[in-house]
């Protein structure tokens, strides 16, 4: 699948517009199994850029309008100018729910030792300390894969996609998964 996609890549970059070959690697990411490597770009500041391993994700439940999924990612800061190496550290399972009206991350905090939900606005910039959920969440809910995940077109995106841009950028805890569902 990843040798087409290149052919399919190289063809439509000399033929191509950039927004119609932009849908052609969001339709063809669709085809990929649930469990390729892929690395996706975190925001840079203060010298260095995050990157985010997602290795792959489980769907749990499916109401129709909204599903959860189970996500294995790693994490790794790259100084900037540095080429970047393979030492994705902090490997970790987190949950996606899907939602148009309770779109989060969740993840077992090892310091506080409990649950944490990072509630989310996929048409704004959540600030530095969610940014790495907000392109988990896109990745996970709508295979979108970079590179800028916070951009005026990504607002646009979330509109048409029948998100509410007003839902509030917020964090949440709880001592079980179920609990933090209840609640967001």
């Amino acid at each position: 699948m990843k040798t087409a996609f290149k052919r399919l890549y190289k063809v439509a970059q000399r033929r191509i517009n950039p927004s119609l070959l932009m849908s052609l690697m969001l339709l063809s990411w669709n085809q990929l199994p649930a469990h390729a490597e892929l690395i996706l770009s975190d925001v840079c500041r203060m010298g260095a850029c995050g990157h985010i391993r997602f290795d792959g994700k489980t769907l749990l439940r499916d109401s129709g309008r909204e599903q959860l999924y189970e996500v294995e990612s790693a994490y790794r800061i790259t100084v900037i100018g540095e080429e970047p190496v393979n030492n994705f550290r902090d490997l970790s399972k987190k949950y996606v729910l899907c939602s148009r009206t309770r779109p989060a991350v969740i993840y077992w905090s090892e310091y506080g030792e409990r649950y944490e939900a990072h509630h989310l606005n996929p048409g704004e910039h959540p600030g530095s300390v969610m940014t790495g959920s907000q392109v988990i969440y896109w990745a996970t809910c709508h295979n979108f894969v970079g590179p800028n995940f916070f951009s005026d077109e990504m607002r646009n995106r979330a509109r048409d996609l029948g998100y509410p841009l007003n839902l509030r950028i917020n964090q949440s805890f709880g001592d079980s998964l179920e609990e933090v569902l209840e609640n967001l």
